[in-house]
């Protein structure tokens, strides 16, 4: 619970930087700070997304994603959810200009680099691996680990002694 924490929350905020100083830029440090806080949940949803995608991600691997995996992903993530928001704007607004093929071509390269600087910095911003505690051994399976190792040893030294020497 403390690994999906982590990645969450880290995603989250990280996803929330950009938005928090284009707001601060266009709007000023007073105005900007109230639309920000405002709608602030709205700015934390992609990262968190971002968070949940690679926290899973992190989970199936073995070997750690390396940065750009993670800005990759991040990226990915991010421009289906902006996509998801902009599709809700048809879907709830009946609005048909939104699916002209102009429209949506010149859509797309804004909403990849908005993509980019939230989900790509929120997946930067999430831990390497996801840390898995393993149970304890128990008495018995610590004699049987010795045991094997020992008969490993024992199996090694005996051709290290059969082999003549030269």
């Amino acid at each position: 619970m403390r690994d999906f924490i982590n990645f969450v929350g880290r995603a989250a905020l990280a996803g929330a930087i950009y938005p928090f100083l284009m707001l601060i830029l266009f709007f000023g440090p007073r105005f900007g700070l109230l639309l920000f806080l405002g709608f602030f949940y709205w700015y934390l949803l992609p990262g968190a997304v971002v968070g949940i995608g690679l926290w899973l991600l992190a989970a199936r691997l073995a070997a750690p994603p390396k940065a750009a995996i993670r800005f990759a992903v991040g990226t990915a993530i991010s421009f289906v959810v902006a996509l998801g928001i902009h599709l809700s704007n048809f879907l709830f607004f009946g609005n048909p200009d939104l699916f002209s093929v102009d429209k949506l071509l010149l859509d797309v390269t804004p909403m990849l680099l908005m993509a980019a600087a939230i989900g790509g910095v929120a997946g930067l911003a999430s831990p390497k691996l996801a840390t898995t505690k393993t149970e304890p051994l128990s008495y018995l399976e610590r004699v049987r680990l010795y045991e094997a190792a020992e008969q490993q040893a024992n199996a090694a030294r005996r051709r290290l002694q059969s082999q003549p020497v030269r």
